[in-house]
């Protein structure tokens, strides 16, 4: 399914929602889990030359059934990313962390990943061709964001 912004999107499986901006795109899987947000249309997409150096793209994945206590307990068993730093991160009212990694995203050759764990669920979310004028935009999605009853 893709929709459109302005629009609020509600995961179909996990029930968490945010705001879509005027202009983005949200596409997301039947079953619920997984939403990319993207500053262009994804329809026709078919590959990495297929997609504009200055586009973006928002991922938001849920993960069940974790078995480690922490989101850092978590990170730390899998992933193998380049951590080039790492910082405190509160999404809807729940502790987690912010990480910058080294990745072959973005003009700067970084990505930042946002992860919390709530119950045995763990939420990511990864900003790909992060520029400094798209951050607003994401902080407006992160702070818009709330978890499912």
């Amino acid at each position: 399914m893709v929709v459109q912004g302005p629009a609020t999107y509600t995961d179909s499986r996990y029930g968490h929602s945010f705001n879509i901006p005027a202009g983005f795109f949200v596409q997301s899987e039947p079953q619920g889990g997984y939403g990319s947000v993207t500053n262009y249309d994804p329809r026709g997409i078919t590959g990495f030359g297929d997609v504009r150096e200055d586009a973006m793209k928002v991922e938001v994945v849920v993960i069940a059934e974790v078995k480690e206590r922490s989101v850092d307990e978590w990170l730390t068993a899998h992933s193998d990313d380049d951590v080039l730093s790492t910082a405190p991160f509160v999404l809807d009212g729940i502790s987690g962390v912010q990480r910058i990694v080294a990745s072959s995203w973005g003009i700067e050759g970084t990505g930042i990943g946002y992860a919390v764990k709530r119950g045995n669920e763990i939420y990511l979310v990864a900003v790909h061709y992060a520029y400094s004028g798209q951050v607003s935009t994401v902080s407006e999605m992160l702070g818009s964001f709330r978890f499912g009853q």
